[in-house]
């Protein structure tokens, strides 16, 4: 058992707090666009089976996963896991998945002890988050495949050209930056996205709408928001 470990690390945190210092990451997260929670909640559930995953609480807005890691001697009961936490929040611009991971020592048990794992697991999380948002976009890719119109085309490779202009630099989310436009009230005119700075998992992106107003808008990763 390692709660001795887990002592420390927990006088740890609360030292840090009585200096003022929060060692609290933000729950990893992401937004499907489009989705609706029912969608959101169906597609993580899927996902979660085909990759072992037993599922052992489900609501409207909220499910839980658990994974064994280890067995007693009789292979009857866990002594150790992993449990995931997954909420979907409704947004304007579709469901938002965020995630928690917890590791229980003796489960179910009067010695059960649960300790919040979500920043040791965080790459792991936005890694799962990351595929979980990729099957979604095939998905909708699929769906759309018929429309060609330019306001729904694909994300296109970092500095590649747009035919349509010639000479604006589309960005890897420039579809995302778009939706979110959209979302917001724009009608996209002919140029769409404009890639106007990007660095390691960040773009800047500025769209004209046909009323002539423009929006500055920046996508981590694919998660897209107004810009300042």
């Amino acid at each position: 058992m390692r709660r001795p470990a887990h002592r420390l690390a927990l006088v740890c945190v609360l030292l840090a707090l009585v200096a003022g210092i929060r060692p609290v990451r933000a729950e990893p997260n992401v937004l499907l666009f489009d989705a609706t929670v029912d969608a959101a909640r169906t597609l993580a559930v899927d996902s979660a089976l085909r990759k072992g995953w037993d599922l052992v609480d489900l609501d409207a807005e909220h499910v839980t996963f658990e994974q064994v890691l280890e067995d007693d001697e009789s292979g009857e009961a866990p002594l150790l896991l992993i449990r995931i936490h997954a909420d979907f929040v409704e947004e304007a611009s579709g469901t938002r998945v965020l995630l928690r991971a917890e590791e229980v020592e003796l489960p179910d048990s009067p010695d059960e002890w649960v300790y919040d794992v979500t920043t040791e697991l965080g790459d792991n999380l936005d890694h799962a988050l990351s595929k979980l948002r990729a099957r979604w976009d095939r998905g909708r890719a699929g769906a759309d495949a018929a429309d060609a119109e330019h306001t729904h085309r694909p994300p296109l490779p970092a500095g590649e050209v747009d035919g349509d202009s010639g000479e604006a630099t589309v960005g890897t989310w420039a579809y995302y930056a778009e939706r979110y436009a959209e979302s917001r009230g724009c009608n996209l005119g002919d140029q769409g996205a404009v890639l106007e700075g990007s660095g390691r998992g960040w773009e800047d992106h500025r769209i004209r709408c046909l009323d002539g107003s423009v929006m500055h808008v920046r996508c981590r990763d694919g998660d897209c928001t107004g810009a300042q």
